[in-house]
């Protein structure tokens, strides 16, 4: 749940970083909280790729989203 929280906290963070159409690629473990993490981003970013590079052992739970097209949250564009 630590590592969900701390994505929670960099996607926030893009408001103060990513420009219109930026790009974020973010480490993930799966697990139960995976997909309220991905609508949260979905809020912000207009695509979501789910990445497991070859390199990665099989039995890892790591995986990466490759978040697209940033465009900002409701909040920000509403301002």
């Amino acid at each position: 749940m630590k590592s969900v929280h701390l994505n929670e906290l960099i996607v926030d963070f893009c408001g103060k970083a990513l420009r219109p159409g930026g790009n974020l690629l973010m480490k993930i473990i799966q697990g139960p909280a995976e997909e309220r993490l991905r609508k949260g981003i979905l809020l912000g970013f207009e695509d979501i790729v789910r990445v497991k590079p070859s390199a990665s052992r099989q039995e890892s739970k790591e995986i990466y989203f490759l978040c697209q097209n940033y465009g900002g949250t409701k909040d920000e564009l509403a301002k």
